[in-house]
């Protein structure tokens, strides 16, 4: 059966108001800094027109800032703005909180069988990952 629990989802992850592609986005910033639209929008796996409306939605939320890339002014590079950037990090550390809280009470070995469970998954993924990318 699934677990569902309204007080897993915390207050700030619901107040964000934010899709998900908008979500993975802002995500992928974090993670690469400054990038042009054609590799947020590989990344993202979908087209540059996609991604130009999708930042533009980020940009009127002032979480993104658009510039001309220094060695070609027809490329358009984006970042997170200071107010995305500190919204990803509340989120990241909210998260990291409620993760904390709720391995906190479990013993050592159960830790130790936490560990191995998520070693085993990751593994699984990572397999099956390879084998979409190479059948494709």
């Amino acid at each position: 059966s699934v677990i569902y629990h309204a007080d897993l989802l915390p207050r700030e992850w619901l107040e964000a108001d934010l899709t998900m592609p908008q979500l993975k986005a802002l995500l992928v910033l974090k993670d690469e800094g400054t990038c042009n639209m054609s590799h947020l929008a590989t990344t993202l796996g979908v087209s540059v027109p996609t991604v130009t409306g999708l930042v533009e939605r980020l940009v009127e939320r002032d979480l993104v800032v658009r510039m001309p890339a220094p060695s070609d002014r027809r490329v358009v590079l984006c970042r997170l703005s200071e107010k995305g950037a500190h919204l990803i990090e509340l989120l990241w550390e909210v998260n990291k909180d409620m993760v904390h809280s709720i391995l906190q009470p479990l013993t050592l070995e159960q830790l130790r069988t936490v560990v191995a469970a998520l070693t085993l998954l990751c593994k699984a993924i990572q397999d099956k990952s390879r084998e979409w990318h190479t059948a494709g």
